[in-house]
């Protein structure tokens, strides 16, 4: 899934932006800048 691969990428820099990338792959539709 692109969603892994890109979460394994992320992973290599910052914890804080792989969550990022999850709520964006997971929630496109969400805007990222809504927190929960």
């Amino acid at each position: 899934l692109c969603l892994h691969w890109r979460l394994s990428k992320r992973k290599c820099e910052t914890n804080n932006m792989m969550e990022y990338v999850i709520l964006i792959e997971f929630l496109p539709k969400i805007p990222i800048f809504r927190p929960d």
